[in-house]
């Protein structure tokens, strides 16, 4: 696993052992990257279910300003800290260790909010849903944040109104969804 693009570009990353973790793929993040285009640099961005944090830490690698890492698993947690620190991105990042929906209360409570969301759990689970409804109730994104879910292809996606999926390609068995809370430029449709 290596960062595809900018300042770190080319840099290998530590991947945990086992199957508890499925980073994505480097062809699928050249894609999601190059359809966010120009709202990543500045961003300030929140990796809900982390991993290896090689969506967030591209997103860094490509100008976001700050990236917010939520990872429950204490092992995992070590090698997101291990990638953190081999790009040198250690006073860019937080990493949270806690579980994702206690972590978006903790947010709206800190009224903190971000313009990039990417969401990627495991695939067995129903958390996507969970986390839609809450960022719902809760006002940790705003008009015009971009959320990327990474979610079987298989799955349909359920919002609630007031977000909306503005693009959406599928990898094999995986889609990438593209939604968004309505105020602001889009990245480039896709089908």
């Amino acid at each position: 696993m290596r960062i595809v693009s900018g300042t770190a570009k080319g840099t290998k990353l530590s991947v945990p052992r086992g199957r508890h973790v499925r980073p994505t793929a480097d062809r699928v993040r050249e894609a999601l990257f190059s359809s966010l285009g120009p709202r990543v640099h500045g961003a300030e961005v929140l990796d809900l279910f982390a991993g290896t944090g090689i969506l967030g830490l591209e997103a860094l690698s490509r100008g976001a300003e700050t990236a917010v890492f939520v990872e429950h698993s204490r092992s995992v947690r070590s090698t997101l800290a291990r990638n953190i620190d081999t790009l040198q991105f250690a006073a860019r990042s937080q990493v949270v260790p806690a579980d994702a929906l206690v972590s978006l209360r903790r947010f709206a409570k800190e009224n903190r909010q971000f313009d990039l969301v990417f969401l990627d759990p495991p695939y067995a689970s129903a958390l996507l849903d969970d986390v839609f409804q809450l960022m719902d109730r809760l006002d940790v994104i705003h008009a015009g944040s971009v959320i990327v879910a990474e979610h079987p292809g298989s799955v349909p996606l359920t919002l609630p109104k007031s977000l909306q999926i503005i693009a959406a390609k599928r990898y094999g068995g995986a889609a990438v969804s593209f939604i968004e809370k309505p105020g602001s430029c889009s990245p480039e449709r896709t089908e």
